[in-house]
């Protein structure tokens, strides 16, 4: 910096006694000298000294430079109030307190803009909290964030006097550091002593050994250090164990990668010692008395027609209990899906202008203590069909729905008095148009987003969606009476019975299995089995396959008239089969040669995935051949009875 002012000495000289200054002499004296007007430093009586920026507001406004000599360039640190984050751009600059160093970087800023008034920054002029340090930083000691008090390297506190975080190393109590290492805790409360700290989360590396994360601790360093109590601690030395207490709920073991729950020696991949439970789709369950699901009002448009598919689990036929219910009060506009009176057939019914249409039922098909999958499709002619299962069960006509705004809309309820579900529901599914026989059958197992085409409203009826509604209206129903979620079991192992479970956590038997079952690399990969049936590629040998022919398990049994004509016309054969590997050939008939003279005897794999082919019922034929045989013993006595051989005995 070049100063060209006399300095004092020379000063001096001008004003020796006998001497006569000069103008100019004055003038170098005046303008040596600071002016408070002119160069903008003021000590008023009564007030500190006062210092004015130079510059406008587009500049720096440098306030004071510090130099360690005048000689030097630049200065060593400056003060300004309008510092810029790019020393050489105008448009970076930014109000406020900054230290800078030579260059003009800001190396310590206190905000001045609105919003953020009092924020510092450390190497930055934008700062975003309170403090913000842009680069490394170094402290020796304790820190306390929120206490004057730290007990800790760093010690944050936040409301009621409850500390957050404690960082310490070495443990206080503890004089060898290498030897106890330190630890971190998080959520600490209680006494905040630091001997007895009380903790949600502790990681600690020291006299307990191994390295652990320690979850629920309370600790008494000061008489015990190894008096730890923990509701779960996560161990490692090489291997990882998580326990509570000195219980192990998950262990995994280096070297093999084994895998235990409730073991520290697993014998496999997956070593669970316990039961075992792997859930399926959950559920709404229902008691029968009070409990439903009431939607809001809805206007769907239903002109194309009317579909709902369910999954029902009954417990009880409850005197017509409701599935479904939209309506406006009683016989007003109603959809009614139900069980008839108290008994297992399956109705649907739908009211225009308070007038009932034909009631559609389905005799005998409800079932008890099972899963079903159950739908009602109308469309807008009125034509009805119902299904199980996937398959059409019954057909029938009743009113078309009319497109009305319908306000009482229940599941599980009436609009008429007492008719309560007793049971389980999930995926409900509402649609605004008749779904053909296929969609009904393809996509029973299949769940909805929400967003496919001429869906009106879907209920997955489950823990996680509860009553909501993924459909496009986002009706979402409101719980009555105290309805529970639950959550089923697809895979259950009972450890103290040796018994497994599928689709149910009571298994009686070493395999319980509630749904259809496919048995082979081909079968359990294309096809599917129909529910509580049983497919299988290849043999099967036991030593008896009784079948259930129970009277009171039927229905509408009527006289059989096949019998020796149609035997007659089938044709035996020996085959071998195609993709089954046989020690010799097998004896049968040909499904598609039998199918026509004995339909009732013939299946016809038509399930999601499958292949149409048709299958044979061989034990079906019995009754057939019992016919065939009842028919020859009476020609072979009209005979006999015309050559007058008398009663025809049987050989011995």
């Amino acid at each position: 910096m070049n100063i060209n002012t006399s300095d004092r000495t020379q000063l001096r000289g001008y004003f020796q006694t006998n001497s006569i200054p000069t103008q100019s002499n004055f003038e170098e004296l005046i303008n040596g000298m600071l002016n408070q007007k002119d160069d903008g430093i003021v000590k008023l009586p009564d007030n500190p000294l006062s210092i004015q920026a130079s510059g406008d507001g587009a500049s720096l406004q440098k306030v004071i430079n510090f130099y360690k000599d005048f000689k030097d360039p630049n200065p060593a640190w400056t003060l300004s109030l309008n510092p810029r984050s790019k020393p050489s751009d105008s448009n970076t600059a930014k109000s406020g307190f900054s230290i800078s160093d030579g260059q003009g970087n800001s190396r310590l800023f206190i905000d001045a803009t609105t919003g953020n008034v009092g924020n510092v920054g450390i190497g930055t002029t934008e700062p975003k909290a309170k403090l913000d340090v842009n680069g490394g930083l170094n402290v020796t000691g304790n820190v306390g964030i929120g206490t004057a008090n730290p007990k800790a390297y760093l010690d944050i506190r936040g409301q009621a006097n409850c500390l957050v975080v404690q960082v310490k190393s070495p443990i206080p109590y503890f004089v060898n550091e290498s030897d106890y290492g330190g630890a971190i805790y998080f959520g600490i409360n209680g006494d905040n002593s630091e001997y007895n700290p009380i903790a949600a989360i502790e990681a600690v590396y020291g006299r307990v050994g191994n390295p652990q994360i320690a979850i629920g601790v309370t600790r008494d360093f000061k008489n015990n250090e190894s008096n730890r109590q923990a509701n779960m601690i996560m161990e490692y030395n090489g291997e990882i164990n998580i326990r509570q207490g000195t219980n192990s709920c998950l262990y995994i073991r280096r070297g093999d990668g084994n895998v235990g729950i409730g073991t520290t020696d697993p014998q496999a991949k997956l070593h669970v010692k316990g039961k075992v439970k792997v859930e399926g789709p959950g559920f709404l369950n229902f008691d029968g008395q009070d409990d439903y699901v009431e939607l809001p009002t809805m206007n769907p448009d239903l002109s194309e027609g009317f579909t709902v598919e369910v999954w029902v689990y009954y417990r009880s036929f409850k005197s017509w209990s409701r599935i479904i219910d939209f309506g406006s009060g009683q016989s007003n506009d109603n959809i009614v899906l139900a069980n008839y009176e108290t008994g297992r057939k399956l109705i649907f019914q739908v009211y225009n202008k308070g007038v009932g249409g034909n009631m559609v039922k389905a005799d005998d098909e409800l079932e008890l203590n099972t899963w079903m999958h159950l739908a009602a499709t109308v469309d807008k002619t009125g034509q009805v069909a119902l299904y199980k299962n996937g398959q059409k069960i019954k057909s029938g006509t009743t009113t078309a729905p009319a497109t009305e705004a319908r306000t009482s809309n229940y599941i599980g309820k009436s609009n008429w008095p007492n008719d309560y579900f007793d049971g389980q529901m999930r995926e409900l599914r509402i649609w605004s148009v008749a779904r053909t026989d296929q969609q009904i059958k393809e996509n029973q197992f299949t769940r909805m987003s929400g967003s496919e085409q001429d869906l009106i409203a879907c209920y997955r009826l489950d823990p996680d969606k509860k009553a909501n509604d993924l459909g496009p209206q986002q009706w979402n129903g409101g719980l009555f009476g105290g309805p529970q979620f639950s959550q089923s079991s697809s895979l259950f192992f009972d450890n103290d019975t040796g018994s497994v479970g599928i689709g149910t956590e009571s298994p009686k038997s070493q395999l319980a299995v509630a749904g259809g079952m496919a048995i082979g690399s081909t079968y359990a990969g294309t096809k599917e089995a129909p529910a509580n049936s049983l497919l299988v590629e290849g043999n099967v040998q036991a030593n008896n396959f009784p079948q259930n022919s129970d009277l009171r398990a039927k229905k509408d049994i009527e006289e059989l008239h096949y019998g020796l004509e149609e035997l007659k016309k089938l044709r035996p054969v020996m085959f071998n089969w195609r993709t089954i590997p046989n020690p010799h050939k097998n004896l049968g008939l040909i499904a598609q040669e039998v199918q026509p003279v004995i339909q009732e005897v013939v299946y016809m794999d038509d399930s999601a995935g499958g292949d149409n082919s048709l299958s044979i019922a061989y034990a079906n034929l019995i009754p057939v051949l019992i016919n065939a045989i009842k028919q020859l013993d009476s020609k072979i006595s009209n005979i006999a009875e015309l050559i007058g051989w008398g009663e025809v005995r049987t050989p011995t």
